[in-house]
């Protein structure tokens, strides 16, 4: 089998890494063939020294800080790079609170060695806390609302439901058996990087990560694979299983969402008009919160419009425990002013 190198990026879930290390060690992948390389950004929980104690075999890369998961998966991508040519001929980026699979890196290599066209393959997500539903088959970027278009969202595998995720590791992982007008893979404009395989050249080729510290580096490597006129899909019958979004709190995510989005649009060359309905967007979320009491989502939204705007990307210093909102005691007076922003958010920015 291709070798292949696995790069997982880490901070403070000791726990979650070392599930996701079993998972990859009970892969029906020759372990000869696939070297686990672990991005650790200065973890405080004994993450390297758990890693160390039970998969001695994984190389273990400690970062002196917490770079996020953009120079995170750059601390792998440039050690993969500076590895002798063809040593690996692929590889495969996960996220560090995921459950693989038995056949998810079989599958994405068979289909990359029948079809050389494409570059970059990516498994199906399932719904960790509901293993039978899909969170999504690949994704598409609406590019002139700046929202993700997720493929197959929240489709149900009828024969699988109130099944447990370790019932349905042993099941055949084939989802073209289970929903209609499916096919073995999708394309996509991107695939993320909770899983997603790639040739070693086209990553070489396309370089490291933009640094946006968390959310949409993936969305913006796959964009620049593509430009270079690579084809990105996603298998179904390649299957990981991961947190929902709703299983997650927003506090850490909502600022890079929206500065991120934004610096992706304008990097590819979005028109002017699009940029400032995004913006406008997102600026009437932060009077929404603010009205609403919310002061923190608040001020997470207004800087990241104008962060984006001053052209600061990276790590941002947030401090969840900041309040700046105004008191719920005046929602009465303001009940009006909340339909209005409602209805403002949900049509006129649009318009």
């Amino acid at each position: 089998m291709p070798e292949v190198l696995i790069i997982i990026v880490t901070w403070n879930k000791k726990q979650d890494v070392l599930n996701l290390l079993k998972s990859v060690k009970n892969m029906d992948y020759p372990p000869s063939s696939a070297d686990v390389l672990v991005i650790d950004n200065a973890s405080q929980d004994g993450t390297w020294e758990a890693i160390s104690a039970a998969y001695p075999y994984a190389r273990v890369i400690r970062n002196t800080e917490n770079l996020g998961g953009s120079d995170g998966f750059n601390t792998g991508l440039q050690w993969a790079f500076d590895q002798p040519p063809g040593r690996y001929r692929y590889l495969w980026l996960l996220d560090n609170d995921v459950t693989v699979h038995p056949l998810a890196l079989a599958e994405l290599v068979e289909l990359l060695k029948k079809n050389q066209n494409i570059a970059v393959a990516g498994s199906t997500m399932m719904q960790l806390d509901c293993p039978w539903r899909i969170n999504e088959m690949g994704a598409f970027l609406n590019r002139s609302s700046g929202r993700l278009i997720l493929n197959r969202h929240l489709e149900t595998v009828a024969a699988w439901e109130g099944r447990s995720l370790a019932s349905l590791l042993s099941e055949n992982a084939n989802l073209c058996n289970h929903l209609r007008e499916c096919r073995p893979y999708a394309e996509a404009d991107y695939v993320a990087a909770a899983s997603l395989l790639v040739r070693a050249e086209v990553a070489k080729a396309a370089g490291l990560w933009r640094d946006y510290f968390i959310h949409f580096d993936d969305v913006e490597w796959c964009l620049r694979i593509a430009q270079a006129g690579h084809r990105i899909v996603a298998s179904a019958k390649s299957l990981i299983w991961h947190s929902s979004a709703s299983a997650k709190t927003p506090h850490q995510t909502v600022y890079y969402d929206n500065r991120n989005i934004l610096d992706l649009l304008r990097t590819y060359r979005a028109d002017e008009v699009t940029i400032r309905r995004v913006i406008r967007r997102v600026w009437m979320k932060a009077i929404y919160f603010a009205l609403t009491g919310r002061g923190h989502l608040s001020r997470l939204h207004r800087e990241a419009a104008t962060d984006f705007m001053a052209g600061r990307l990276g790590k941002k210093d947030i401090h969840p425990n900041q309040n700046a909102g105004i008191s719920r005691r005046t929602m009465p007076q303001l009940t009006e002013v909340f339909k209005i922003l409602k209805t403002w958010m949900r049509y006129g920015c649009e318009k």
